[in-house]
């Protein structure tokens, strides 16, 4: 998505932080319902995908917060060409959640203009049972489509950096550091096996 492209500045805000907030959720998903549940709280790649979630896209969270923040009048505290009378401050949290919490529905594009896919969560082992610690088909391409959602979303915003000088470098910096630790992941999530 092009958000430059978009006339309407609260409606460009909107769209920018609805798409974070999906692919935060997105990560949450991976990193609680897929990772946790089926490899255990100590498997590697779910202490990689808890500091994705929880250090990288939190920090490029609170930037583009201080950005979105400057770019309004002090006085101004919504978006106000947006039905929902979103706060300014809550743009990049909180803006999505799913309806199931086992069944999840999602859009392959984080803009909706993808094809709707669905991602079957599966229960913790029972007790006395041991992780798998492998993916589903459906669980490998949920975390593909994310990582490539997320990519898309990091060169999509991008535009941003010269959007406000005060906050320039503190969002290349973070668009680069996510970047560079997706590509070390990758590798990692390709090796975790598939279940037939």
């Amino acid at each position: 998505m092009n958000y430059h492209e978009i006339n309407n500045k609260d409606q460009m805000w909107y769209k920018l932080g609805i798409h974070f907030c999906k692919l935060k959720k997105y990560c949450d998903t991976i990193y609680f319902d897929i990772l946790n549940r089926q490899f255990g709280k100590s498997y590697k790649l779910g202490k990689k995908f808890n500091l994705l979630c929880n250090k990288y896209l939190s920090r490029l969270a609170c930037t583009l917060d201080d950005i979105i923040q400057a770019d309004y009048h002090i006085n101004i505290n919504t978006l106000d060409s947006i039905e929902a009378n979103i706060y300014i401050t809550s743009v990049f949290y909180n803006l999505y959640s799913y309806d199931n919490k086992e069944i999840i529905s999602y859009n392959e594009k984080i803009d909706g203009t993808g094809s709707n896919k669905i991602l079957h969560l599966r229960s913790y082992p029972n007790l006395g049972e041991i992780y798998n610690k492998q993916f589903t088909y459906e669980e490998k391409e949920f975390i593909d489509k994310f990582i490539q959602n997320l990519n898309e979303y990091l060169v999509n915003i991008q535009i941003f950096i010269n959007y406000n000088s005060k906050y320039k470098d503190r969002l290349d910096k973070n668009i680069i550091k996510i970047q560079n630790y997706l590509f070390k992941l990758m590798p990692e999530i390709s090796e975790v096996p598939i279940l037939n």
